[in-house]
Protein backbone atom coordinates (compact mmCIF):
# COMPACT_ATOMS: atom_id res chain seq x y z
CA UNK A 1 0.00 0.00 0.00
CA UNK A 2 1.33 3.55 -0.81
CA UNK A 3 1.32 5.97 2.42
CA UNK A 4 1.25 9.35 1.36
CA UNK A 5 2.34 12.42 3.75
CA UNK A 6 1.33 16.02 3.09
CA UNK A 7 3.27 17.65 5.78
CA UNK A 8 2.70 21.52 5.18
CA UNK A 9 4.74 23.98 5.64
CA UNK A 10 2.73 26.23 8.21
CA UNK A 11 0.93 29.29 5.92
CA UNK A 12 1.27 27.65 2.75
CA UNK A 13 -2.08 25.70 1.23
CA UNK A 14 -4.13 26.22 4.26
CA UNK A 15 -5.90 23.02 4.05
CA UNK A 16 -7.02 23.19 0.27
CA UNK A 17 -5.05 20.36 -1.32
CA UNK A 18 -6.67 18.15 1.39
CA UNK A 19 -10.08 19.78 1.81
CA UNK A 20 -10.16 19.56 -2.54
CA UNK A 21 -9.09 15.86 -2.34
CA UNK A 22 -11.57 15.30 -0.11
CA UNK A 23 -14.36 17.01 -2.33
CA UNK A 24 -13.93 14.58 -4.77
CA UNK A 25 -13.55 11.56 -2.45
CA UNK A 26 -15.71 9.31 -4.53
CA UNK A 27 -13.95 9.82 -8.23
CA UNK A 28 -10.26 8.56 -6.20
CA UNK A 29 -12.12 5.65 -4.24
CA UNK A 30 -12.87 4.15 -7.75
CA UNK A 31 -8.74 4.39 -8.34
CA UNK A 32 -8.14 2.65 -5.18
CA UNK A 33 -7.20 6.15 -3.29
CA UNK A 34 -8.36 7.04 0.11
CA UNK A 35 -8.24 10.51 1.93
CA UNK A 36 -9.50 9.99 5.53
CA UNK A 37 -10.27 12.90 7.37
CA UNK A 38 -7.65 14.76 9.59
CA UNK A 39 -9.53 14.43 12.76
CA UNK A 40 -9.73 10.37 12.46
CA UNK A 41 -5.54 10.41 12.47
CA UNK A 42 -3.82 13.51 13.72
CA UNK A 43 -4.14 12.47 17.75
CA UNK A 44 -3.72 8.91 16.74
CA UNK A 45 -0.48 9.81 15.34
CA UNK A 46 0.95 11.93 17.67
CA UNK A 47 0.00 9.48 20.29
CA UNK A 48 1.65 6.49 18.60
CA UNK A 49 5.11 8.73 17.95
CA UNK A 50 5.01 8.96 21.64
CA UNK A 51 4.32 5.39 22.22
CA UNK A 52 6.77 3.94 19.45
CA UNK A 53 9.31 6.51 20.90
CA UNK A 54 11.61 6.37 17.93
CA UNK A 55 10.73 2.19 16.99
CA UNK A 56 9.03 0.78 14.23
CA UNK A 57 5.40 -0.12 14.45
CA UNK A 58 4.83 -3.85 14.48
CA UNK A 59 2.51 -5.76 11.75
CA UNK A 60 -0.77 -5.53 13.85
CA UNK A 61 -0.30 -2.36 14.96
CA UNK A 62 0.01 -1.17 11.41
CA UNK A 63 -3.33 -2.97 10.39
CA UNK A 64 -4.73 -1.50 13.90
CA UNK A 65 -3.93 2.16 12.57
CA UNK A 66 -5.43 1.59 9.00
CA UNK A 67 -8.30 -0.08 9.95
CA UNK A 68 -9.17 3.04 12.94
CA UNK A 69 -8.45 5.92 9.70
CA UNK A 70 -10.47 3.67 6.75
CA UNK A 71 -13.33 3.61 4.79
CA UNK A 72 -12.41 1.49 2.17
CA UNK A 73 -11.00 -2.02 2.23
CA UNK A 74 -7.49 -2.35 0.83
CA UNK A 75 -6.80 0.79 -1.26
CA UNK A 76 -4.36 1.24 -3.24
CA UNK A 77 -3.05 4.77 -1.70
CA UNK A 78 -4.20 6.46 1.61
CA UNK A 79 -3.66 10.25 1.85
CA UNK A 80 -2.85 11.94 4.90
CA UNK A 81 -2.32 15.45 5.49
CA UNK A 82 -1.65 18.32 8.34
CA UNK A 83 0.50 21.21 8.35
CA UNK A 84 1.40 20.14 12.00
CA UNK A 85 3.49 16.93 10.70
CA UNK A 86 6.40 18.94 11.08
CA UNK A 87 5.51 20.34 14.60
CA UNK A 88 3.72 23.49 16.13
CA UNK A 89 3.85 26.92 14.52
CA UNK A 90 6.45 27.41 17.18
CA UNK A 91 8.49 24.65 16.03
CA UNK A 92 9.34 26.24 12.71
CA UNK A 93 12.05 28.37 13.57
CA UNK A 94 15.10 27.47 16.24
CA UNK A 95 18.66 27.57 16.24
CA UNK A 96 18.77 29.61 12.95
CA UNK A 97 16.89 27.14 11.34
CA UNK A 98 13.67 25.70 9.53
CA UNK A 99 11.79 23.09 11.39
CA UNK A 100 14.97 22.27 13.14
CA UNK A 101 13.19 18.96 14.37
CA UNK A 102 11.62 17.98 10.99
CA UNK A 103 14.11 15.35 9.91
CA UNK A 104 12.80 13.24 12.97
CA UNK A 105 9.03 14.03 12.50
CA UNK A 106 9.07 12.82 9.21
CA UNK A 107 11.16 9.75 10.71
CA UNK A 108 8.69 9.18 12.91
CA UNK A 109 5.94 8.81 10.77
CA UNK A 110 7.39 6.70 8.35
CA UNK A 111 8.02 4.50 11.57
CA UNK A 112 4.20 4.31 11.26
CA UNK A 113 4.16 2.34 8.37
CA UNK A 114 7.68 0.61 7.53
CA UNK A 115 5.89 -2.19 5.93
CA UNK A 116 4.38 0.14 3.50
CA UNK A 117 5.96 2.35 0.70
CA UNK A 118 5.66 5.96 2.21
CA UNK A 119 6.26 9.15 0.61
CA UNK A 120 5.85 12.86 1.82
CA UNK A 121 4.78 16.31 0.05
CA UNK A 122 6.35 19.38 1.04
CA UNK A 123 4.96 23.02 -0.07
CA UNK A 124 7.24 26.32 0.59
CA UNK A 125 7.33 29.48 1.18
CA UNK A 126 9.45 32.56 0.40
CA UNK A 127 10.94 33.48 3.32
CA UNK A 128 9.99 37.25 2.92
CA UNK A 129 6.79 36.43 3.42
CA UNK A 130 6.29 32.97 5.45
CA UNK A 131 7.44 34.80 8.48
CA UNK A 132 5.04 37.48 8.74
CA UNK A 133 2.34 35.08 7.76
CA UNK A 134 3.73 32.64 10.72
CA UNK A 135 4.25 35.66 12.96
CA UNK A 136 0.74 36.37 12.14
CA UNK A 137 -1.04 33.16 12.49
CA UNK A 138 1.22 33.00 15.95
CA UNK A 139 -0.14 33.82 19.28
CA UNK A 140 1.15 36.96 20.28
CA UNK A 141 3.19 35.37 23.42
CA UNK A 142 4.74 32.56 21.03
CA UNK A 143 5.75 34.90 18.47
CA UNK A 144 8.15 37.77 18.69
CA UNK A 145 8.87 39.45 15.66
CA UNK A 146 11.85 37.39 14.53
CA UNK A 147 13.25 34.57 17.19
CA UNK A 148 17.04 35.50 18.09
CA UNK A 149 19.25 34.38 16.27
CA UNK A 150 17.46 34.04 13.23
CA UNK A 151 18.86 35.55 9.86
CA UNK A 152 16.22 35.60 7.14
CA UNK A 153 18.93 35.40 4.19
CA UNK A 154 20.35 32.24 5.67
CA UNK A 155 16.70 30.47 5.58
CA UNK A 156 17.40 27.52 3.77
CA UNK A 157 14.48 25.15 3.23
CA UNK A 158 16.57 23.00 0.90
CA UNK A 159 18.39 21.96 4.27
CA UNK A 160 15.81 21.07 5.58
CA UNK A 161 14.76 18.97 2.69
CA UNK A 162 18.14 17.35 2.46
CA UNK A 163 18.07 16.69 6.19
CA UNK A 164 14.20 14.65 5.16
CA UNK A 165 16.17 12.61 2.69
CA UNK A 166 19.16 11.66 4.93
CA UNK A 167 16.04 10.54 7.53
CA UNK A 168 14.10 8.44 5.31
CA UNK A 169 16.07 7.70 2.32
CA UNK A 170 13.80 5.23 1.31
CA UNK A 171 10.85 7.63 0.64
CA UNK A 172 9.91 9.75 -1.96
CA UNK A 173 9.90 13.74 -1.59
CA UNK A 174 8.43 16.15 -3.66
CA UNK A 175 8.16 19.28 -3.37
CA UNK A 176 6.89 23.00 -4.66
CA UNK A 177 6.57 26.26 -4.06
CA UNK A 178 3.45 27.77 -2.74
CA UNK A 179 3.70 31.26 -5.03
CA UNK A 180 3.55 28.55 -8.08
CA UNK A 181 0.77 26.72 -6.45
CA UNK A 182 -2.15 28.82 -8.36
CA UNK A 183 0.07 27.69 -11.90
CA UNK A 184 0.93 24.09 -11.17
CA UNK A 185 -2.31 23.68 -9.41
CA UNK A 186 -3.51 20.66 -10.81
CA UNK A 187 -0.02 18.78 -11.16
CA UNK A 188 0.33 19.53 -7.07
CA UNK A 189 -2.95 17.78 -6.78
CA UNK A 190 -2.16 14.60 -8.86
CA UNK A 191 1.61 14.42 -6.78
CA UNK A 192 -0.26 14.04 -3.71
CA UNK A 193 -3.26 11.72 -4.33
CA UNK A 194 -1.89 9.90 -6.69
CA UNK A 195 -4.77 9.64 -9.48
CA UNK A 196 -4.95 9.26 -12.93
CA UNK A 197 -4.15 11.73 -15.78
CA UNK A 198 -7.50 10.64 -17.05
CA UNK A 199 -9.06 11.53 -13.83
CA UNK A 200 -11.16 14.71 -13.83
CA UNK A 201 -11.46 16.46 -10.29
CA UNK A 202 -13.99 18.88 -9.48
CA UNK A 203 -13.99 22.43 -8.03
CA UNK A 204 -11.07 23.00 -9.19
CA UNK A 205 -11.75 26.28 -10.10
CA UNK A 206 -12.55 27.37 -6.55
CA UNK A 207 -9.22 28.12 -5.60
CA UNK A 208 -8.38 30.15 -8.52
CA UNK A 209 -12.01 31.91 -8.13
CA UNK A 210 -10.44 33.24 -4.78
CA UNK A 211 -7.58 35.21 -6.49
CA UNK A 212 -9.38 36.41 -9.52
CA UNK A 213 -12.74 38.43 -10.38
CA UNK A 214 -15.65 36.70 -11.44
CA UNK A 215 -15.68 37.92 -14.95
CA UNK A 216 -11.84 36.12 -15.18
CA UNK A 217 -13.23 32.75 -13.85
CA UNK A 218 -16.07 32.90 -16.73
CA UNK A 219 -13.72 34.18 -19.13
CA UNK A 220 -11.27 31.53 -18.16
CA UNK A 221 -13.57 28.33 -18.22
CA UNK A 222 -15.10 29.22 -21.51
CA UNK A 223 -11.37 29.55 -22.96
CA UNK A 224 -10.53 26.18 -21.92
CA UNK A 225 -13.89 24.67 -23.03
CA UNK A 226 -12.82 25.89 -26.48
CA UNK A 227 -9.51 25.41 -26.67
CA UNK A 228 -8.52 22.55 -24.12
CA UNK A 229 -4.50 22.97 -23.49
CA UNK A 230 -2.45 20.38 -25.12
CA UNK A 231 -0.06 20.44 -22.01
CA UNK A 232 0.43 21.30 -18.86
CA UNK A 233 2.95 23.70 -19.76
CA UNK A 234 0.28 25.85 -21.94
CA UNK A 235 -2.12 25.46 -19.38
CA UNK A 236 -0.14 27.37 -16.74
CA UNK A 237 0.68 29.83 -19.68
CA UNK A 238 -3.49 30.52 -19.64
CA UNK A 239 -3.92 30.92 -16.16
CA UNK A 240 -0.75 33.34 -15.92
CA UNK A 241 -1.98 35.68 -18.69
CA UNK A 242 -6.24 35.58 -16.65
CA UNK A 243 -4.44 36.40 -13.59
CA UNK A 244 -2.44 38.72 -14.76
CA UNK A 245 -5.80 40.51 -16.54
CA UNK A 246 -8.24 40.18 -13.59
CA UNK A 247 -6.26 39.41 -10.77
CA UNK A 248 -7.17 40.38 -7.44
CA UNK A 249 -4.74 42.82 -6.19
CA UNK A 250 -5.89 42.19 -2.63
CA UNK A 251 -5.14 38.39 -2.85
CA UNK A 252 -1.92 38.56 -5.02
CA UNK A 253 0.05 41.10 -3.58
CA UNK A 254 1.49 40.52 -0.08
CA UNK A 255 2.11 43.55 2.09
CA UNK A 256 5.18 42.90 4.32
CA UNK A 257 5.23 44.72 7.05
CA UNK A 258 8.69 43.12 9.42
CA UNK A 259 10.53 45.82 11.68
CA UNK A 260 13.80 46.67 10.22
CA UNK A 261 12.98 45.53 6.54
CA UNK A 262 13.41 47.48 3.80
CA UNK A 263 12.69 46.92 0.11
CA UNK A 264 15.91 45.90 -0.59
CA UNK A 265 16.59 43.25 2.03
CA UNK A 266 13.06 42.14 1.07
CA UNK A 267 14.49 41.56 -2.14
CA UNK A 268 17.61 40.08 -0.93
CA UNK A 269 15.97 37.62 0.64
CA UNK A 270 13.80 36.28 -1.85
CA UNK A 271 16.95 36.25 -4.27
CA UNK A 272 18.23 33.83 -1.56
CA UNK A 273 15.23 31.94 -1.41
CA UNK A 274 15.18 31.74 -5.32
CA UNK A 275 19.11 30.17 -4.97
CA UNK A 276 17.45 27.56 -2.39
CA UNK A 277 14.51 26.21 -4.92
CA UNK A 278 17.24 25.99 -7.30
CA UNK A 279 19.13 23.34 -4.66
CA UNK A 280 15.89 21.57 -3.88
CA UNK A 281 15.09 20.61 -7.53
CA UNK A 282 19.27 19.47 -7.93
CA UNK A 283 18.82 16.95 -4.54
CA UNK A 284 18.40 13.43 -5.57
CA UNK A 285 15.61 11.79 -4.63
CA UNK A 286 13.49 14.88 -4.53
CA UNK A 287 10.92 15.92 -7.53
CA UNK A 288 9.76 19.27 -7.39
CA UNK A 289 7.29 20.79 -9.30
CA UNK A 290 8.42 24.26 -11.01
Amino acid sequence: MEIVFHVGAHCTDEDRIIRTLLRNRAALAEEGIVVPLARHYRYLFRDLIARLDGARASPRMQELVLDAVMVQDRPRRVVFGHEMFLGLRSDALGSGRLYPGGAARVAQLRNIFPDHAVSFCLGIRDPATFLPALHAASEPAAAPALPGGIDPLRLSWSALVAEMRAAVPDCAITVWCDEDLPLIWPAVLRAVSGHGEATRLEHLDEFLAELMLPEGVERMQAYFADNPPESEARRRRAVAAFLERFGRPERLEVEIDMPGWTQEHVAAITAAYEADVARIAAIPGVRFIG
